[in-house]
This record gives structure tokens, C-alpha cells and sequence, in this order.
């Protein structure tokens, strides 16, 4: 029986302490965190494949497919070399294929359909997916180029008489990767004052200001200083233990509050991901929430 393999993501709770306590203190970032690949290039694979020459799919996970199975499956592709591990299962339609193993042979990328059915009704074929044409884009995420399973039923002189069996051409439109819940994304985004960061702080009063920020992430590239006072908006490291002062900001006004943000791509998700800090001042009080700093709170009147 199939077992319920479905991944659920986690939070850092714990890594984010740490990660505060080692700029000195335990405050907990107000930060945008998501899944993303294991560092080894391992990528699980969810979804099915499509041959050209058979109805039905070939699942790639046990979680992709309805029914029942005798063994749980799965296949893996390692984006760092290239290799496919693991096995699929084709769903039953006429003459039904059952296993396809995937680490049949890894040097040259091969695949083998574990049990041909009736060797008569593949004709001369040998069960071999040829996987070499198959590559990842590390951009869009996704796989480009066909797998391919195909030979002629005989190779008498009569070659017209031939017929084309297998799977056909293999096509990978509908494979997915699988987040690794061992991995995250993150930005942390502090306020570091008196050795001590916290990513929320409030001021009695609003005289003019500057903070220290401080930030720190894991898995982004292309870190970008978006809202708030930064003395100058753009480009960032991804991590900066030092950090930077902002500009002045608070007016002589009585309530005030600013919103800092820092911007980064997930390597693995290309979404943003993004760390915030937040300030306010006088009878202004600190949001609980980046939403409900952001969003305006409309009363009737």
C-alpha cells in the first residue's frame, strides 16, 4: 500500500535564533523564507512523463500517482552531474510496462523498463530509454530535450517491412521538482543597536535618526536594498555581519514609522526573498505584521 509521502514545509525557527545570536543577541528577523534544493544538486522529482507511442503516464513519484503500487517509488535527477537514479512506475493501460528504473545504467544515461510484458507484442525491442538528450535549465527551472526508446522489430532485407516499437519520444513537460524541507531560503534583516539586533524597534521620541542594519541569508544571490532610509538603494552582499548606517529619518513630527527592506533571488525558487526591519516612533506602535505595516487600516467615519 502507498504510503503518504506529501512534503510539508518547515520554518527555521531555531537557525534563525542562532543566526541572531551570533550578531549578539535573540531577536527573531521578520523574513520571506521558502523551500529550496538540497547544496549536493540532488533534485527530486514529482510529475509524469508522456511516450508518443503509449497511452497513459509515467509517474515519477509515489505522490503523483492515484493508485496503488507494491513498493513506494520515486526518480531523482543530479543537476551537478548529470545522473538519474531511482525508478517510475507506467501506468496499466494494454499489455502495461509496470517499473522503469532510472539507475539502470548512470554513465550513459540509460533507463530500462523493468518487465516488457509480451515480447511479441514489443517486437524487437529491448526496453533501453535513452535519457542522454534530457538537460536541466538551472533558469527556468525545468527540462529541456526528449527522452528517447524506439528500434525497428527486425533488420532483414525486407527493411520497409519494419515497424518502429517502443515508447517513442519521452516528453518532460509535466515533471516538477520537489522542494527539499531540509533546506531554506532566507533573508534576515536587523536593527543592531547597543551590540543587540532585533528586526522591530520602537523610539519615544521622533528626533532625528539613523540605525545600523545588519542582515544575513542562506541559499540567494542578488541581493538588492529596496524600502526604507538606506543611505543608498541597490546592490548589497548577501550577508554583512558589519552592516551599514542608514540616512537620517524622523522628522519633528510626533508618530512616525519606516519599513527597511532587503530584496534577494532564491537560488533554487528564482522568487524574492526578503528580509525586513521595521522602526517606529512617539505614539505610533510597531505593527505585529510587515501586512499590517504596509496595509492601511480604513475606518468608518
Amino acid at each position: 500500500m502507498k504510503k503518504n509521502m506529501k512534503l510539508i514545509q518547515k520554518t527555521s525557527a531555531i537557525f534563525l535564533l542562532a543566526t541572531a545570536m551570533a550578531f549578539g543577541g535573540s531577536g527573531q528577523s521578520v523574513s520571506a523564507q521558502s523551500g529550496c534544493e538540497s547544496s549536493s544538486g540532488s533534485l527530486n522529482l514529482s510529475g509524469y512523463l508522456l511516450a508518443s507511442n503509449i497511452e497513459g503516464k509515467i509517474y515519477l513519484d509515489s505522490d503523483s500517482y492515484e493508485g496503488n503500487t507494491s513498493e513506494e517509488f520515486g526518480v531523482r535527477y543530479n543537476k551537478n552531474s548529470g545522473l538519474w537514479e531511482g525508478k517510475a512506475w507506467a501506468e496499466n493501460y494494454d499489455g502495461g510496462l509496470g517499473y522503469i528504473d532510472f539507475s539502470y545504467d548512470q554513465i550513459n544515461q540509460k533507463a530500462i523498463v523493468s518487465a516488457v510484458q509480451n515480447g511479441n507484442t514489443w517486437g524487437n525491442w529491448d526496453g533501453v530509454i535513452d535519457l542522454s538528450g534530457v538537460k536541466y535549465n538551472n533558469q527556468t527551472g525545468s527540462f529541456l530535450g526528449s527522452g528517447q526508446s524506439m528500434s525497428f522489430t527486425g533488420t532483414g532485407p525486407k527493411f520497409e517491412n519494419d515497424v518502429m516499437v517502443g515508447l517513442g519520444l519521452l516528453d518532460f513537460t509535466n515533471v516538477v521538482i520537489a522542494q527539499d524541507t531540509n533546506c531554506t531560503e532566507y533573508v534576515n534583516l536587523f536593527i543592531k543597536e547597543d551590540n543587540v539586533p532585533v528586526s522591530r524597534k520602537h523610539y519615544s521620541n521622533c528626533n532625528n535618526r539613523k540605525v545600523r542594519l545588519v542582515w544575513s541569508s542562506e541559499n540567494v544571490h542578488e541581493c538588492k536594498a529596496v524600502k526604507g532610509p538606506w543611505k543608498n538603494p541597490g546592490h548589497r552582499n548577501v550577508n554583512s555581519i558589519v552592516g551599514e548606517e542608514s540616512k537620517s529619518f524622523f522628522g519633528s513630527g510626533n508618530a512616525e514609522k519606516e519599513l527597511f527592506s532587503l530584496e534577494c533571488i532564491g537560488d533554487d525558487t528564482r522568487k524574492p526573498v526578503i528580509g525586513y526591519a521595521m522602526v517606529a516612533c512617539g505614539e505610533t506602535s510597531l505593527p505585529e505584521s510587515v501586512d499590517a505595516f504596509i496595509k492601511p487600516i480604513f475606518k468608518e467615519v
